[in-house]
């Protein structure tokens, strides 16, 4: 433990409080009775961690500690009562913490300034021939992503994006926030509106009451076959498992060498041709989301041209 706290504190303002139970060590003047407490206390000064526990919180000793490793991180610490049934005192504090204002550091590709004919030029030298030979299905993907990746890498920078004002979500963008406030101004419109019709339409104003109360229905008593009420949890779900089950209609089983007999069409082998994946790959949309391969629908679309011939080859194997 005193290695995770020398760890953790040499890197982090840290506050740690718990019981420890050490009662042989004075932490007034960081002395030990003993050998018990010595490694822990050795461990506390190295670490430049300070005791903000003055008073005995168990049976005359102090063996809840709170300690933290910041000058004034802890304010106005507080030794009460005992805590329900436990025979410790009780330990109140405040923490004194900045606030992170400056966000999450997200890095972005910069379309503006990619440069989407070195990227053409690029993949056009490309011997897709030569780089698929012998390779089955699974392998030629691999190396068209990779080539894909290359490029896109190479010729598309990256910027971090803006300072974030607090903790906000990097997807919690502008217009994201402006449909939430008009989300919130509908509600108080229609909850002023009910509010001066309730003489009106009174049924209104109280069914909408009613669905924002949160209200947990109690399931049971429930009665079994031989008309006994069951309040048992298992005894109410045996009753339920049977009624359902009782509903539920039986399927006969099928042979299923009499289904491969009927079945007797085979399906012609598929061709794809280059002019059709290059009519989809024209009209992908370029804001969608890359998925986890990480090809963004901006590479396919501007290089379509340059890679239809080889994604044709790999669909048609």
């Amino acid at each position: 433990m005193c290695k995770e706290i020398a760890d953790i504190c040499s890197k982090h303002k840290v506050v740690i409080v718990g019981d420890f139970n050490f009662p042989h060590v004075d932490w007034e003047a960081h002395s030990v009775k003993g050998l018990d407490g010595l490694e822990f206390v050795k461990c506390v000064q190295d670490s430049f961690l300070q005791q903000y526990i003055e008073v005995p919180t168990r049976d005359g000793a102090v063996l809840d500690l709170l300690l933290g490793n910041a000058i004034g991180q802890l304010t106005d610490v507080c030794v009460g009562e005992h805590f329900r049934s436990s025979d410790h005192n009780s330990i109140s504090f405040n923490i004194i913490m900045e606030k992170d204002r400056t966000g999450p550091r997200v890095e972005i590709f910069n379309w503006r300034k990619a440069n989407f004919e070195g990227m053409r030029r690029d993949l056009e030298r490309v011997d897709w021939v030569k780089l698929f030979y012998g390779k089955d299905v699974i392998e030629k993907w691999r190396s068209f992503k990779g080539e894909i990746m290359r490029v896109q890498n190479l010729y598309v920078p990256v910027r971090v994006k803006g300072k974030v004002k607090g903790l906000r979500a990097p997807w919690f963008s502008r217009d994201i926030i402006n449909l939430v406030q008009k989300k919130r101004d509908v509600y108080n419109r229609y909850e002023v509106g009910l509010a001066n019709k309730v003489k009106v339409n009174p049924k209104g104003f109280y069914s909408y009451i009613k669905s924002k109360r949160i209200v947990r229905d109690k399931i049971g008593p429930l009665e079994n076959q031989s008309g006994q009420l069951c309040v048992e949890p298992k005894e109410m779900g045996e009753i339920l498992n049977d009624f359902f089950s009782s509903v539920f209609t039986k399927e006969k089983d099928i042979e299923l060498s009499k289904v491969w007999e009927t079945s007797k069409e085979v399906m012609e082998p598929m061709t794809i041709k280059e002019v059709e994946v290059l009519a989809l790959l024209r009209n992908l949309k370029v804001d969608k989301s890359p998925g986890p391969v990480r090809i963004f629908p901006r590479t396919l679309k501007e290089v379509c041209v340059e890679i239809a011939g080889a994604l044709t080859e790999i669909f048609n194997m």
